[in-house]
């Protein structure tokens, strides 16, 4: 997860993305105000039309999730659609397009003579609500930085809420209003459904004003990539249990709306209350739940903040189960007592949709954000489309809390899913970084080593660079001044790591440069020649374990004695090819080494474990560098080109490798912690795009003529 960016703008404790300005941000306000109270007061006007137009006594909940069905088909078939076209020419445009859509539905859906009428009403509505809804659900991913996504999804929605429940008082008010004016029945829903209307069109030119223009990627991806990657992206494990649970979710926020509307409606008709009256009393219940999940949103904000994602959406979907199983206990909906299954139903509904936001802004990549949260959408509207058509017969055949058991079932399947993907895929835990660290890095006048001191700087923190040479030394400490943000340092040690008098001499050095280390990284390594060992010169089989594992052993005494004498810091030791037991011809005495270092590493850890010290694992994989160049002038043609392939479907260049180890150092806090990039789970994901044939085929050697390394 990326650290704070200082230069994106704060609203309160939210930290936006730098390029997000306060008048984007007012204009995402008013969008999360005005969204869904305007798209909600469809299942007012639905409720209204159908008991003053049509004469379907006994048939409400079949009819209802008759047009639910056909909305939520309508979503499914357009708002992938959207995301395609969103990640394409921008998210304002869309939106725009999506609510002035809503204001001609309800223009229209009072005049509506035949149930077929009221059908093509609701497909011109979801069309509208499709685009808006995926909009509102993009822009609230884009616009927070990852640390803050949690807070901006919980702002956003209790902005939903309040708008839901000031929009539902304000119509229903409405209703009451005309109706006390003498109008007639039809002319009351008219002017209710006009002023619906022109709150739609008025807010697709305020967010068409205020919303920030374009995308926020630079480099746009091919219309295929786009379209694929709804579909590749499900095969990712967090992902795909974020699509997962949309099918529910989504599920959860149209069945209260819908539902606990239309169970007043009938009990109220049933006791012989006015349509006004009826209509009401499922508005309040609606109302009840949408405060309660109002005051839940900022503890779902901070836990989503604060906690692994895939735990608080375990927790959001255990809750989630509870209250709408527990709507069994709801007689009826009249009796106040009951008001509380109500409000435990807004819980339940913010817990799970909220975590399962958060989890997908987390892991949907920034440049395909419109079109994956377009399939995630997709999702949903499949799980509107299953829980409303089967819910309208629970209602209508059984009882109306039954609309409410089938979604409980449904949170509960993916609490079970949500298990079992935090044991073995649990992905990132949010956490503070470190700031202002002081770091030393071993071998880090180039690669990977050079690679983090960049990314180390980029984030405020100062870092000590060493290599064997001044020359290179120097050299690259020039070149890292440039990145060095928030009043970080760059300084250079030249450091021979096989000896421990020069790595003692580092230690004092940098401690008179910068004060107390925070980390100390044993990056420096050397890889022998692809050959086996009687062909290897003398020099390499002394010089890597040398330095391999002399220099870690003399890294981590002078640390460890250093870091317990200033009561803190934290050791890391990097792995590469072997350090699992794997091995290959002409890496005998390279991967004997990491092999060494996994081993040394864990006993590191039970030594310290009750030191002031942290001791961690770096496992970068395949990354592109000079370390091993020499490997295609010293293998055979026919031999260096299968290499050259799975180095194509396993490697990374540095530069996208290291952003990742540096933040995972930096919120780290676990000792015998690793920071794994090539985890089994990615590469068998590449191994398997490659063999499916999707995605776009690297090529990490079109541009550079280096090699990769195996570390």
């Amino acid at each position: 997860m990326k650290p704070i960016d200082p230069q994106g703008k704060k609203l309160g404790p939210i930290w936006l993305t730098p390029e997000v300005s306060y008048l984007h941000l007012s204009a995402f306000i008013y969008a999360s105000l005005v969204t869904i109270g305007l798209l909600t007061f469809v299942n007012i006007g639905q409720a209204y039309v159908l008991s003053v137009s049509f004469d379907v006594s006994g048939e409400e909940g079949g009819i209802v999730g008759l047009l639910t069905q056909t909305g939520e088909l309508t979503i499914m078939a357009t708002v992938a659609l959207f995301g395609i076209l969103c990640d394409r020419i921008g998210r304002r445009p869309v939106y725009v397009i999506g609510l002035f859509l809503m204001g001609v539905s309800y223009v229209l859906m009072p005049f509506a003579t035949t149930i077929m009428a009221l059908i093509l009403y609701r497909v011109i509505y979801s069309v509208g609500t499709s685009a808006a809804t995926g909009m509102l659900g993009t822009v609230t991913n884009d616009y927070p930085q990852e640390v803050s996504r949690g807070r901006l999804i919980a702002f956003s929605g209790i902005l939903l809420g309040i708008g839901a429940v000031f929009f539902n008082g304000m119509f229903r008010s409405l209703l009451a209003i005309f109706e006390g004016q003498g109008l007639d029945s039809f002319s009351v829903g008219l002017y209710t459904h006009l002023t619906a209307a022109a709150i739609c069109i008025v807010s697709a030119v305020l967010v068409g004003i205020g919303l920030k223009p374009g995308t926020p990627h630079t480099d746009r991806s091919s219309l295929r990539k786009l379209v694929m990657s709804g579909f590749t992206e499900a095969l990712k494990p967090r992902t795909g249990l974020a699509y997962a649970t949309a099918f529910v979710a989504r599920s959860d926020m149209v069945i209260i709306g819908t539902f606990t509307t239309l169970w007043g409606g009938v009990a109220g008709k049933a006791l012989g209350l006015s349509p006004v009256e009826a209509v009401g009393r499922g508005v309040t219940l609606f109302v009840v739940a949408q405060a309660a999940g109002i005051a839940w949103a900022p503890v779902m904000g901070y836990l989503v903040d604060k906690f692994n994602r895939i735990s608080v959406l375990a927790f959001g979907s255990l809750v989630s189960a509870v209250a709408f199983i527990c709507m069994l206990f709801v007689g009826n909906p009249f009796n106040n007592a009951y008001l509380p299954f109500f409000a435990f139903l807004g819980v339940g509904q913010t817990s799970i949709f909220y975590a399962s936001q958060a989890l997908i802004g987390q892991e949907a990549p920034v440049a395909e954000r419109g079109s994956v949260i377009g399939a995630f959408s997709t999702c949903g509207a499949l799980g509107i489309l299953f829980f409303s058509g089967v819910g309208g017969y629970l209602f209508d055949v059984w009882r109306p809390a039954g609309t409410f058991v089938i979604v409980g079932l449904g949170a509960l399947i993916i609490f079970v899913l949500s298990v079992l993907v935090r044991l073995r895929w649990p992905g990132y835990k949010p956490s503070a970084p470190i700031e202002n660290a002081n770091v030393i890095i071993t071998g880090s006048t180039r690669g990977i080593g050079y690679g983090m001191a960049r990314e180390f700087l980029k984030r405020g923190n100062s870092v000590v660079v060493t290599g064997r040479g001044r020359e290179s030394v120097d050299k690259a400490v020039n070149q890292l001044k440039q990145d060095a943000a928030g009043g970080a340092k760059v300084v250079g040690v030249a450091c021979d790591v096989s000896d421990m008098r020069q790595v003692q001499i580092l230690w004092d050095k940098a401690k008179d440069y910068a004060g107390d280390i925070d980390i100390w990284i044993n990056n420096a390594g050397l890889n022998n020649s692809r050959m086996p060992i009687t062909k290897l010169p003398f020099w390499e089989i002394k010089n890597v374990p040398y330095t391999n594992l002399l220099g870690m052993f003399n890294g981590c005494k002078v640390a460890l004695n250093g870091m317990r004498a200033q009561g803190k810091g934290s050791i890391y030791n990097f792995e590469g090819f072997g350090s699992n037991g794997m091995h290959t011809p002409g890496s005998s005495i390279y991967g004997s080494t990491k092999f060494a270092v996994r081993y040394f590493t864990k006993a590191l850890v039970k030594e310290t474990k009750k030191e002031p010290v942290l001791v961690g694992t770096i496992s970068p994989g395949i990354v592109l560098t000079d370390m091993i160049t020499r490997d295609k002038d010293v293998l055979p043609p026919q031999a260096w080109e299968p290499v050259k392939r799975v180095y194509n479907i396993l490697g990374d260049r540095v530069e996208t490798v290291t952003p990742y180890l540096v933040d995972g150092v930096l919120r780290n806090k676990k000792h015998g912690g690793k920071v794994f990039w090539l985890t089994r789970h990615k590469s068998g994901w590449r191994f398997l795009k490659t063999r499916l044939g999707v995605g776009e085929k690297r090529d990490l050697f079109a541009e550079l003529e280096v090699r990769p390394a195996a570390k």
